[in-house]
């Protein structure tokens, strides 16, 4: 049990990820003219409206869509839908799908019984399930998740569908007009939109962190920089998370590496602080299993053997 647990502990020290770091950018990227030539889109408008749209969806954890309309419909989430589609069909082995806060920023008319969030919410859900799908795009999109490839309960038939099919968690948050309420209404509302912020991005590094995929600031620049490349170079491929995490953290050959890397995490964990009677207990854990591991595993093809003792004490 030890050994599965070590080996799902898998977590690169900062010296480590610094020399990775170094590597990744020491490599040629390609020249702008190199892209201009293979793919003739190098311009602003590209970068907006493919690139862009991609890395955002692939790094956050929530995603803001802010509209002054409070009767929200198919028109007005279309382009968050299919901004949506556009990065999630283009990435492979997402840890997470981020969490989308729908703003209901300013309205014409102020309607009281919104400033409660939950009621909002439900009422726009609601609205959103009751929603067939008109929009050729939307209908095409829909059409697509029907494939057995995707292999989905159900397919798409709102609004709603769709929106699930692309965010873990949505919520609404209204935020009057300030000509129409108390400035310590409209105070109130800000704070419970970034409460909502914090308690969905939580959610969502919740669920990394449980996938052993929550990525540091190291790693997240790592990432950053392999998905812009590829983003920008080969954007019809699939950019695979999992792909580059096994590239820059790859899994360890021996028990020696093993150890290392349950030290270094739980020196992570700790924040570098020296923890009293740590080591004297992280000793005498592995002394325990070393001991039964040479008890128990005396064969040629043994996984923890003389050579490997030896190896782990240098």
């Amino acid at each position: 049990m030890l050994f599965r647990y070590i080996r799902h502990i898998r977590i690169p020290s900062r010296k480590t990820e610094k020399k990775t770091l170094e590597q990744v950018i020491d490599k040629k990227l390609p020249t702008p003219v190199d892209t201009e030539l293979s793919y003739n889109t190098p311009t602003r408008s590209y970068c907006v409206g493919e690139v862009y749209p991609r890395m955002l969806y692939s790094f956050s954890e929530v995603i803001c869509f802010v509209t002054s309309q409070p009767n929200t419909g198919e028109v007005t989430l279309s382009q968050l839908i299919k901004w949506a589609d556009k990065s999630l069909t283009k990435t492979t082995n997402q840890p997470a799908l981020p969490q989308v806060i729908i703003i209901v920023n300013g309205p014409r008319t102020h309607m009281e019984e919104w400033l409660d969030e939950d009621t909002v919410t439900g009422e726009l859900l609601d609205r959103f399930r009751a929603m067939e799908i008109i929009d050729p795009g939307l209908r095409k999109i829909a059409e697509t998740w029907s494939s057995p490839v995707y292999r989905i309960a159900s397919s798409p038939r709102s609004l709603q569908d769709l929106l699930e099919l692309y965010f873990s968690g949505i919520r609404v948050v209204y935020i009057p007009s300030k000509e129409l309420v108390a400035p310590d209404v409209l105070q109130g509302q800000i704070f419970q939109l970034r409460n909502r912020l914090l308690t969905e991005s939580q959610l969502v590094q919740n669920k990394k962190e449980g996938l052993w995929t929550r990525l540091n600031t190291l790693q997240l620049q790592i990432f950053f920089n392999k998905a812009f490349v590829r983003f920008t170079t080969a954007p019809d491929h699939p950019f695979d998370f999992y792909a580059v995490l096994k590239s820059i953290s790859p899994p360890p050959q021996n028990f020696g590496e093993y150890i290392v890397d349950l030290m270094e995490a739980i020196e992570m964990i700790d924040m570098g602080e020296s923890i009293p009677g740590r080591d004297d207990r992280l000793a005498r854990l592995l002394a325990s299993y070393m001991s039964f591991a040479s008890l128990n595993n005396n064969t040629d093809n043994s996984n923890f053997s003389k050579s490997t003792a030896i190896h782990l004490i240098e």
